[in-house]
């Protein structure tokens, strides 16, 4: 699965400076860089209402599209988590990090809805019967999609950002389970917007 995902992501980066090199008219497409931003917070809590488990993952992207609707980009996902149980407060940090590619399959107007797929290593262990423990060395594939909308009274260069992401541990991990992550963020498109 991780060669796969890999001999993709090398399929996509040929095919995004194949269509970079000049037209027969000369001309080169336009580059386009993009950088974005989330909180997302989770929690669970007991039968009384009460929240003994809190996570808030802080994500930081950055991409580039050499050609329209297709994105390549990196990512980072700290992780701080909070638990309190029989009266003792834990707290932990977490690091997940890797590489993404985005395909903008619908687009009307400055509005768009996206399918994306990433590689990502990191320590976030979602497995066994408890809350999430670190684990050095864990890969993820991680599967999801979002729409982008314009914020065109802030600026025509910013657009919100709201998304769903599953993140699957690969390899061989007793108990693993998915991470599922929901985005609400703020994206900053550089240069000109159509």
């Amino acid at each position: 699965m991780k060669k796969l995902f890999i001999l993709l992501i090398l399929v996509f980066c040929t095919a995004q400076l194949k269509a970079y090199q000049v037209n027969p008219k000369g001309e080169r497409p336009g580059i386009k860089f993009a950088a974005g931003t989330s909180l997302t917070y989770i929690w669970n809590q007991d039968e009384f209402g009460k929240i003994f488990y809190s996570e808030y993952t802080w994500n930081i992207n950055a991409a580039v599209s050499f050609i329209n609707r297709f994105w390549l980009g990196v990512q980072t996902m700290p992780t701080f988590t909070r638990n309190d149980f029989g009266g003792i407060t834990t707290r932990n940090n977490y690091s997940m990090f890797g590489v993404f590619a985005q395909f903008d399959f619908l687009v009307i107007d400055r509005w768009k809805l996206y399918a994306e797929t990433s590689y990502n290593y990191g320590d976030y262990c979602t497995c066994g019967y408890a809350e999430p423990y670190r684990k050095v060395g864990l890969s993820y594939l991680g599967i999801g999609g979002g729409a982008q909308l314009p914020l065109n009274f802030l600026s025509k260069n910013i657009f919100i950002d709201l998304a769903f992401f599953n993140y699957t541990i690969l390899g061989k991990v007793d108990f693993k389970y998915n991470r599922t992550q929901y985005i609400i963020g703020i994206n900053y498109v550089f240069g000109d917007v159509e």
